[in-house]
């Protein structure tokens, strides 16, 4: 099996075992109305478009390969254009989360506890992710959605710890407090992302440079 074929598998096991724990968010946050449970949710959809643009990407770089192109380049620039486009969907994400938390913070709506096992079950998913995406880490992108699915775990974390905190004190307030700690997180991720597109395009202007002198 040729190498980038490997990692594209790897890639679309991410993206599935990415793609399953999200109806259970869904019904949870239908069921509560938690703005943690939309927020650790809408990330999980951030990632799994993310997931989704890498293996398109990984799937034309191995058919220009098996063609026998000329293909390294193009496949930088994909991958500098998946990360870039992550980061702008993310900060579109997280603008929106920032904005409901904080109009909620004066009159939270009463939140059930159970939203912890919605947490469980995400964060379950994301170490698998993680697990998968470790093999192949030393690809630019990999490197990427292993960090973003850090941050997925960080999400999960934060839904339980506001179940808890709502089970023990009875106080609302904790969900969109832990909302506004997710999307703060998320942007600065975001941001994270939009930047390191831009290093690594420059860094690769620079070899194609060299290479044509």
């Amino acid at each position: 099996m040729h190498r980038h074929e490997h990692v594209s598998r790897v890639t679309g096991k991410a993206l599935l075992l990415t793609l399953l724990p999200l109806s259970v968010q869904l019904v949870f946050w239908l069921a509560t109305g938690s703005l943690s449970v939309l927020s650790d949710t809408l990330h999980g959809l951030g990632h799994a478009f993310s997931l989704s643009l890498v293996l398109l990407a990984q799937k034309i770089a191995l058919q220009s390969h098996n063609r026998e192109e000329s293909f390294e380049h193009e496949y930088h620039l994909i991958e500098v254009g998946v990360s870039a486009a992550n980061g702008v969907l993310l900060f579109v994400f997280c603008s929106y989360l920032l904005t409901e938390a904080l109009g909620r913070l004066d009159n939270p709506p009463a939140i059930s506890a159970s939203i912890v096992f919605a947490g469980v079950v995400s964060l379950f998913f994301n170490l698998a992710v993680l697990r998968t995406l470790h093999t192949e880490r030393e690809h630019f992108n990999i490197r990427v959605e292993v960090a973003h699915a850090v941050s997925d775990a960080g999400s999960s974390l934060g839904v339980i710890l506001a179940g808890v905190l709502i089970h023990f004190t009875g106080e609302a307030i904790f969900d969109p407090v832990v909302s506004i700690g997710i999307a703060s997180v998320i942007l600065l991720w975001s941001l994270v992302l939009i930047f390191r597109a831009g290093l690594h395009y420059l860094r690769t202007r620079r070899k194609t440079i060299k290479h044509t002198l």
